[in-house]
């Protein structure tokens, strides 16, 4: 399924990849700010398999329920340090706090 796509369409594949430009624009243009996507479940599954480095099939599982929140917190690379990205959470409903 991650790689098929609708008519006129893109693909999962293709979605991860036009995530993963923005997040990393996003990372380097607003370093050290907090930035809030709000966005539907197809662009946050893409950005948690970018976090967490798994593969496109496998996050096609990955619940997103409209209204949930999910944070993923980029820390930068210094020295020492390569960068990493960290889940905070996923698919909080929207009536938990959450901070």
């Amino acid at each position: 399924p991650a790689k098929e796509k609708p008519p006129n369409g893109e693909n999962f594949i293709q979605v991860i990849d036009r995530v993963r430009e923005c997040i990393l624009d996003c990372t380097k243009k607003f370093k050290g700010r907090d930035v809030i996507c709000i966005s539907h479940g197809g662009v946050i599954r893409a950005a948690l398999t970018i976090a967490l480095k798994i593969e496109a099939e496998r996050a096609l599982s990955i619940s997103v329920d409209n209204l949930s929140t999910t944070i993923i917190d980029y820390l930068h690379p210094c020295e020492n340090f390569a960068g990493t990205w960290r889940v905070k959470c996923t698919n909080v409903p929207a009536i938990q706090e959450i901070f």
